[in-house]
């Protein structure tokens, strides 16, 4: 089967995985190090390891402990890109969340893992929220 990957990078920590899965309740931490403007790079990959473009999120512009149900546009690196239609370029669907490192300090691992439950669930009712909008989007078209 087609299994693509993603590889997540925070300055100098560079993490290969899956595409981790709301469903599967998975999720990826990295810490920022104290880094001033630390920047999260979203790289995917096909089942066949060619990159399908990148995503880059400057952390700061993330509010501290809000998730973030964000659709992202890809770059691919072509310079083509800026003549596609926004329906053709290709978008990759992320949920964040931001924990300062005052705050990460802070917790005691019974509140990290309490923390992690809580943005897990969050994120379901965000996916829940999302596919029944489309749901009633379809069933109105057909029945329109």
């Amino acid at each position: 089967g087609d299994e693509p990957v993603c590889e997540v990078t925070l300055g100098e920590t560079a993490i290969p995985c899956s595409i981790p899965s709301t469903l599967q309740s998975e999720n990826i931490a990295l810490p920022t190090h104290g880094d001033a403007d630390p920047i999260v790079h979203i790289r995917a990959l096909s089942s066949q390891r060619r990159d399908v473009g990148v995503v880059v999120v400057p952390v700061n512009t993330l509010v501290p402990l809000e998730v973030w149900n964000v659709w992202y546009a890809m770059d691919e690196g072509l310079d083509d890109a800026d003549d596609k239609p926004p329906e053709e370029t290709p978008k990759m669907h992320l949920l964040l969340q931001y924990v300062s490192p005052e705050a990460a300090a802070e917790e005691q691992p019974q509140l990290r893992e309490m923390r992690a439950q809580d943005f897990l669930l969050r994120a379901l009712q965000q996916l829940n929220a999302s596919l029944e909008a489309k749901v009633m989007g379809h069933q109105s078209r057909s029945f329109g």
